[in-house]
């Protein structure tokens, strides 16, 4: 028999009308593991950092914080922990900055800073810059949770975009 062609490709919630399962906007790097191209608005990309943050800061608990008989164990389990964290997390973060930098509009190839000693203090601040707010280069204007969640939209429905006025005309 022919079966017609599903569209969600196995996912479970696609009976209820999603294409894919809505992903929140710290997971949403590694739904795009080895994609560099695209954007990545703030909120993907510093919840996505915090993310980071709170697995390398468990890895650290568990090797700072024990005490007691079994105490090596634990920090050697805190210690293959956060090398394996850091290898697999090191693609995605990678990716998150570059389609950042495309956010704003600049080269992907900024991103080699970070490998420069201080690095991270010179491209600290240009990743808390506001996207360019229109479509760029790289690809259409949208926030994570749009691209994420179809259904999810930020304006109202039926509004209308704000009225522009060229000053000295009326």
């Amino acid at each position: 028999r022919n079966a017609p062609p599903m569209p969600w490709r196995g996912h479970l919630i696609a009976p209820i009308g999603l294409s894919r399962p809505p992903m929140l906007p710290p997971f949403e790097p590694l739904r795009r593991y080895f994609d560099f191209s695209g954007r990545c608005d703030r909120t993907e990309f510093w919840s996505y950092l915090l993310f980071v943050l709170a697995v390398f800061g468990a890895c650290h608990a568990l090797i700072e914080l024990p005490h007691g008989e079994n105490a090596y164990r634990l920090a050697a389990a805190g210690w293959l922990l956060g090398m394996a964290a850091a290898v697999l997390l090191f693609i995605p973060t990678l990716a998150a900055i570059v389609r950042r930098l495309h956010d704003i509009d600049e080269s992907g190839w900024y991103a080699v800073i970070v490998f420069v000693p201080l690095g991270v203090f010179v491209l600290f601040p240009v990743m808390l810059l506001p996207g360019t707010g229109e479509d760029n280069r790289f690809g259409p204007e949208g926030t994570a949770q749009t691209r994420s969640m179809p259904g999810l939209s930020l304006k109202a429905p039926g509004s209308a975009p704000p009225a522009t006025t060229t000053p000295g005309r009326r």
